[in-house]
């Protein structure tokens, strides 16, 4: 093998390692987004604070029965 073979060789392996190692880096990423989501989907705000508002004044005032726009 010549000289500039195994140094492209050399880079080669280099490059296969970086892919390798990026790859992981992004499905622990991505882990770590899916278990953020999750998180935040079984937080009990999902109804926002405003439409929780509305339905507690909404409800205080005796209106509740007929639709308000």
């Amino acid at each position: 093998m010549s000289p500039g073979h195994a140094e492209q060789a050399k880079s080669d392996i280099g490059n296969k390692k970086a892919a390798v190692s990026l790859n992981a880096d992004a499905s622990w990423l991505n882990k770590k987004i899916g278990t953020a989501q999750s998180d935040i989907s079984m937080t009990p705000k999902a109804i926002s604070p405003w439409r929780h508002r509305r339905a507690r004044n909404v409800l205080q005032s005796g209106q509740h029965l007929t639709w308000q726009r």
